[in-house]
C-alpha cells in the first residue's frame, strides 16, 4: 500500500554582522558559531545554511550575512537553543528568523 509521507517545512534565515568573520585586526577568520551550527545540521540529518547575501543585486554588497535553508520535520527548539550558545563577538546582530508550515510570518529569536 501506497503511504504518504507527509512533510512539515521550516523556513530559517539567520542574520549576522559581517563583523562575525573578522579578528581585531580586520583579518579574516572562519566563523566558528556558523561552523558549529552547521555541523549540528549535518549530523541531524539536515543540510548546512545557505549563504544567501551573496544572492542580492542592488550595486553594492550587504552589509550584513544571510543564511537560511528549508526544512523538513525541523527540530527547532533544538536549534534555536545551539544557535544562542554559540560565542558570537556581536550578539546583539544577530537575529535568527523561524517560520513553520502554518505560520503567517517568521518569529524573530535574538541573542542579547
Amino acid at each position: 500500500m501506497w503511504k504518504l509521507d507527509m512533510s512539515w517545512v521550516t523556513d530559517i534565515l539567520l542574520i549576522f554582522s559581517i563583523g562575525e568573520f573578522f579578528d581585531e585586526d580586520e583579518e579574516p577568520e572562519k566563523l566558528l558559531a556558523l561552523a558549529t551550527i552547521n555541523d549540528w545540521l549535518i549530523t541531524n540529518d539536515f543540510t548546512s545554511l545557505t549563504n544567501l547575501d551573496q544572492h542580492v543585486i542592488g550595486g553594492k554588497g550587504m552589509q550584513a550575512c544571510v543564511y537560511g535553508g528549508a526544512f523538513n520535520h525541523f527540530r527547532t527548539q533544538d536549534f534555536i537553543k545551539v544557535v544562542k550558545s554559540q560565542l558570537w563577538k556581536q550578539p546583539q546582530s544577530v537575529q535568527l528568523l523561524i517560520q513553520d508550515e502554518d505560520d503567517e510570518y517568521f518569529t524573530m529569536h535574538t541573542i542579547k
